[in-house]
């Protein structure tokens, strides 16, 4: 009951807008990289600097210093939770291979299913240790380190949070200042290295561990009912859009790297958090709709709902590649995927609620 106590349905309402935003991404981008240039469903990642990624992170992170840091033998539950991570997503793993296995070549190039397609003991071992991973199984390998560094640094960031932020802080203009400090993961079609370096996005986690911890929420929801705050947090927002979308201000390759995590998608993470505070302040008689409530418990079982929206997005881009690329196919594919998400978060929190099973942070 303690952890339904802290638990604010704004905070669900925003990390569930970022698992169906990253679900519409993904699906997307599997297309695109199967050569499809026609219309897909406009999401904030076209009109700015971040995506639905760095509020993934940064939301978990949050959650990490809300939930466990409150609780005693963190470094203990931070690596369970990572065992955890690490079972599910071999799972996913072989999920996502199956599905490749059975899908046109194209896809298989598409998705990074190709090393392990045609490597398969290889692939299967450089999985297992960390070494690399189809699309978008990577992102929950990423999660899996960022989770075994704070257990590790856990005693650091209580006792000692200011040089626990300057190291990461170091390590962070280190990844975006050498582009050889990185791991070895991610699609081997790519570069060999983590398509989010963990050295980088440690950082930002850290930082949504550090601001969970003080219960930052509590004071952006308030803060951003005012009204003037609200409509700066839009015109931020739209400027950010123009810039992105046009370069204005010729930074978008050297401060908007996904890779390394660039300065103006931290920047711009932290606006989007502000605005979508804000619109759930002025929005708040519609929380309790159909929409909201599915949103929400989205937010609540983010991990589960990302297994599936990974699934999904495999299945639907599988699909796609071998009937052939249509905006209406796109559109109808994605609008499917998010809402097999939304189905998975009615359907564990009906489960949860029926076994009263308390929701962790995901």
């Amino acid at each position: 009951m303690t952890i339904l106590q802290v638990r604010d349905s704004r905070i669900d309402l925003i990390r569930g807008f970022s698992m169906l935003t990253i679900t519409v991404n993904h699906l997307a981008w599997l297309c695109k990289s199967m050569g499809y240039q026609g219309a897909i469903i406009p999401t904030l990642t076209q009109f700015g600097y971040s995506s639905g990624a760095e509020i993934f992170f940064s939301m978990s992170g949050y959650m990490v210093g809300l939930v466990y840091f409150r609780k005693p033998e963190i470094e203990k539950r931070l690596l369970h939770r990572a065992s955890y991570l690490y079972f599910v997503n071999a799972l996913l793993f072989a999920a996502v291979i199956t599905v490749g296995w059975f899908a046109p070549k194209n896809f298989q190039v598409a998705s990074g299913t190709a090393f392990t397609i045609q490597n398969p003991l290889q692939g299967t071992l450089q999985f297992l240790l960390l070494g690399q991973a189809p699309a978008l199984v990577d992102v929950l390998q990423v999660y899996i380190i960022l989770m075994i560094i704070t257990a590790f640094a856990a005693d650091i960031i209580r006792r000692r949070p200011i040089l626990a932020v300057a190291v990461s802080f170091l390590a962070y203009l280190s990844a975006n200042s050498f582009d050889w400090l990185n791991l070895p993961g991610g699609p081997q079609a790519d570069d060999y290295q983590y398509n989010m370096n963990p050295f980088a996005y440690q950082f930002l986690f850290l930082l949504g561990i550090m601001l969970g911890m003080a219960k930052v929420h509590r004071k952006l929801f308030a803060w951003t009912q005012k009204r003037r705050i609200a409509l700066l947090a839009l015109a931020t927002l739209a400027f950010a859009a123009v810039s992105y979308r046009t370069n204005l201000l010729g930074l978008n390759a050297v401060l908007a790297d996904k890779e390394a995590l660039g300065a103006l998608r931290i920047i711009h993470t932290a606006v989007v958090l502000a605005f979508l505070a804000a619109f759930l302040n002025f929005t708040q008689t519609y929380h309790q709709t159909f929409v909201a409530r599915t949103v929400a418990v989205i937010g609540k079982n983010s991990l589960e709902c990302y297994l599936v929206s990974c699934l999904s997005v495999y299945f639907f881009s599988a699909i796609a590649a071998a009937i052939g690329l249509t905006p209406a196919e796109i559109i109808v594919f994605s609008l499917t995927c998010a809402a097999f998400v939304g189905l998975t978060g009615i359907l564990l929190e009906r489960y949860k609620q029926s076994h009263s099973v308390a929701a962790l942070p995901s």
